[in-house]
């Protein structure tokens, strides 16, 4: 799939066609959550929110092309909450609950971008986007733990904010797949990142940071 695929055929300008777009939207998240990206088609969305087939594809070529536009504006709206918090006074682990909490609260408000989150798992052409958002996510937090002293070599500390980015990802979509966003599977995960977080600033190196937790 190329990328001229996920565009949208044309933009909405007047009120009426962004309501039609909202519709598509709000509609295409209701089936991700209720049956996965292997269930979702176009006749399904178009039949769900009561609009005919062609009005569909006059602005989406496809279903890729509205999850790709949903996941565009999902991961917008994570950069600029989290921006906020990484711009914050609060110290290294408040900044790294802040960050939890802000998840959780997008989670709450936007309901069924959970299943978004799967469903940009399973879609290659959608692997470039996450992985973008990824490395931002990881640059960040190397700039969070420069920020709070860690003085590591840049290999290293990029090495660590990338586990601590990716475990922090697939324990928090699990402990919310099994509906305990923060049930004792996050919340062990959680002291456990802490304590990452606070040793790596407190260890001159990498190797110091092993040993600690080898004790």
């Amino acid at each position: 799939m190329t990328s001229l695929d996920l565009k949208m055929r044309r933009e909405p300008r007047q009120q009426r066609t962004l309501a039609i777009i909202q519709k598509i939207e709000q509609a295409t998240l209701a089936l991700l959550k209720e049956g996965g990206i292997g269930l979702l088609n176009t006749n399904a969305i178009a039949e769900r929110c009561d609009i005919d087939i062609k009005s569909l594809y006059r602005f989406f070529p496809n279903k890729e092309a509205i999850v790709y536009r949903l996941a565009e504006q999902w991961l917008e709206e994570i950069r600029q909450r989290e921006q906020a918090i990484y711009q914050s006074d609060l110290g290294l682990v408040e900044i790294w609950d802040a960050l939890d909490d802000m998840i959780d609260g997008i989670e709450q408000q936007f309901s069924g971008y959970g299943a978004l989150w799967q469903a940009m798992d399973v879609i290659p052409a959608l692997h470039g986007l996450e992985q973008a958002h990824e490395t931002l996510q990881i640059d960040n937090m190397v700039v969070l733990l420069r920020k709070h002293g860690c003085c590591w070599p840049q290999k290293d500390i990029t090495e660590l904010a990338r586990y601590l980015y990716r475990t922090w990802d697939v324990v928090k979509q699990g402990s919310i797949e099994q509906g305990e966003a923060r049930g004792l599977m996050w919340r062990a995960h959680k002291k456990w990142q802490h304590r990452l977080l606070l040793s790596a600033v407190k260890c001159r190196d990498s190797a110091e940071f092993e040993q600690g937790l080898a004790d």
